[in-house]
């Protein structure tokens, strides 16, 4: 889906700006898809550039309140507080990026992607993980689909 005139690709455009990498764990089953896994991605890097990029995040210091304001600012711009819910309870980020929930088998990320100091995590699914580089224990995850 480019353009005539550039054959610029929107989504490699703003996948280059948010420092995007797809399968950062290197997971063989995720290389062997890599279109696919392209679609499963979608929108969400846009949510994430749009939850980021709001007046204020410049005066926020806390780690915890910085991943807090890109979530709000996330569901914001999905319309829904994904957020917000409570399903993911007893999920866990690794420090590599892998999604890991009670006896499911753990899921590799297929992307990632960082704006400063605040990375997310996209899963099967449209599960998301966004959490802040130096402060791992303050993972946000929601479901995006």
């Amino acid at each position: 889906m480019g353009s005539a005139l550039f054959e610029i690709d929107p989504f490699d455009l703003l996948f280059g700006l948010l420092n995007g990498k797809f399968n950062p764990t290197q997971d063989p089953d995720i290389e062997e898809m890599r279109e696919y896994w392209r679609d499963v991605v979608g929108l969400i890097p846009q949510l994430f550039w749009d939850g980021h990029n709001r007046d204020g995040i410049d005066y926020i210091t806390d780690p915890a309140q910085i991943v807090r304001f890109v979530c709000d600012g996330i569901d914001a711009a999905y319309g829904w507080q994904a957020f917000g819910g409570d399903w993911t309870k007893g999920a866990t980020v690794d420090h590599v990026g892998r999604y890991c929930y009670g006896g499911e088998i753990d899921q590799a990320p297929v992307a990632r992607f960082q704006i400063n100091d605040v990375e997310m995590f996209v899963y099967d699914a449209g599960i998301v993980a966004v959490r802040h580089v130096r402060d791992h224990g303050g993972v946000k995850i929601a479901r995006l689909d």
